[in-house]
Parts: structure tokens; C-alpha cells; sequence
């Protein structure tokens, strides 16, 4: 597990993509391809809510993502896409976009004008001139925020499994997960063999330790460390808004 020295982070997966030279390419689409399939389900929700329709849906985001890692379109992310998430959100805007022009061109029987993830002239909120848009921006934060939960929630639980303490790990997670219906400090202690203390300072334990895999989760996302407080707090409230 990734560890934080002070203000000095690892360096970050998305960083990493972003200022890789040119000759390291394979490395890097390996690592976008895993990026892409651990917050993969965001841009489902994404789509799935402009379209309406899950297969449809589907559809659009293997294109989505077909394109994304051929085209190497992350080699012009511009510095305001320096998140992992916004700059996934930019590009899926801009392919949902060329998917409604062509699916209109169809209709009238014309050819579609595709628009570049390399026209610098659309403005990120422009891409989409819907009045759902903010809408489906919320909830493609909120999925965004549920897959770095989750992420965070595997990491924890691969780490406590390494440590043959899976029993602990599920006893505990109420804790965090579901603190109002958690059991009592003394009646987890007795089912586990262990001291009421014993718990209290595992309990302690896990929150720290899951307060630390979400940050350092979430730094693997950013391209600057200075953005890592800022992100935290916006999943946080992305995940609360919708709960």
C-alpha cells in the first residue's frame, strides 16, 4: 500500500500518464487501460442518463473507450483537466456530442461533422447543450465518488486479507459503513475473543487507515499534489449529495 511523507506523494497514475515521454507509450496505455476499467462505471451512469437506454449505453462506452486509448487523446489533456475525473468527463461530453451530431446526420441522410477532442474552441460546458446537463454532472460525480470508495474499500480489504485478518476487517467495517446499526464495543469483543479495548483501538485503526487508502487513492487520480485536499472534499460531498 502506497505510503505519504508529509506533503510528498507517489508519484500518481494519472500524473505519471500525463508526463510520460514519448518512447513509453505501451506503459502508458497499460496504465490508462486500468484507470479506465477501475472508473469505468461512472461514464456508464453518464451515458445510460443522456441516452436513457443501458445497452445503448453500453455501447457508447466501449466506443468511448475504444477511442480514448487509440487515439491517445489524454496526450493533449490541457492543464485544467490536471483531475482524472474532469478531464474523463470532458472527453466522454465531447463523444456523446459527435454521437448525437451523427446519429442526426443519419436521420436527414447526411455526413456527420465529428468534433475534436483537439478543438480548443469548445468550452467543457458548451459540449453538451442540454438542460440535464448539471444534472448528469452531479450524478457522474457521484458515480465517480462510489468508484473511489470502492476502490479504496478493495485496497483495505486486500491489505487485511494479506494480514489473515478478514474476520476482523468485517467485523469492523460496520464501524465506518454503518456506524448507527454497528454492534456494541463489548459484544464484538466476546464473539472475537478479544478485549473491549482491543476493539475500540482496531475500530481507531481501521478509520485511520481508510482515511489514509481514500487519500492516497485519490492522489493517484490528480495531476498536482496541491489538488488532493480539494478533490477529497469534493467526493466527499459528491457522495453525500446523492446518499
Amino acid at each position: 500500500m502506497d505510503k505519504e511523507h508529509g506533503n510528498q506523494f507517489v508519484t500518481t497514475q494519472w500524473s505519471m500518464i500525463l508526463a510520460a515521454p514519448a518512447d513509453s507509450q505501451g506503459a502508458v496505455t497499460d496504465g490508462l487501460t486500468k484507470l479506465c476499467e477501475d472508473y469505468r462505471e461512472p461514464i456508464f451512469h453518464f451515458f445510460k442518463y443522456k441516452c436513457k437506454d443501458p445497452v445503448e449505453a453500453e455501447d457508447l462506452c466501449q466506443s468511448f473507450f475504444v477511442e480514448l486509448i487509440k487515439d491517445r487523446y489524454y496526450t493533449r489533456a490541457s492543464p485544467e483537466r490536471g483531475r482524472f475525473r474532469s478531464f474523463l468527463l470532458g472527453a466522454a461530453k465531447h463523444h456523446f456530442l459527435n454521437y448525437c451530431r451523427s446519429a442526426k446526420a443519419q436521420k436527414r441522410g447526411a455526413g456527420s461533422a465529428h468534433v475534436s477532442l483537439e478543438d480548443e474552441n469548445l468550452g467543457i460546458d458548451n459540449q453538451v447543450s442540454d438542460p440535464s446537463n448539471s444534472m448528469s454532472d452531479e450524478r457522474f460525480d457521484h458515480a465517480w465518488a462510489h468508484s473511489v470508495f470502492k476502490t479504496t474499500w478493495d485496497s483495505l480489504e486486500l491489505f487485511y486479507r494479506e494480514l489473515d485478518q478478514m474476520d476482523r476487517f468485517v467485523a469492523l467495517r460496520p464501524f465506518l459503513t454503518d456506524p448507527e446499526n454497528a454492534p456494541a464495543h463489548k459484544s464484538l469483543a466476546e464473539e472475537l475473543g478479544v478485549s473491549t479495548g482491543a476493539i475500540k483501538t482496531a475500530s481507531f485503526e481501521l478509520r485511520r487507515r481508510f482515511r489514509e487508502t481514500f487519500r492516497t487513492t485519490v492522489a493517484r487520480l490528480v495531476d498536482d499534489p496541491l489538488d488532493v485536499d480539494a478533490e477529497v472534499r469534493y467526493l466527499v460531498q459528491a457522495m453525500a449529495k446523492h446518499s
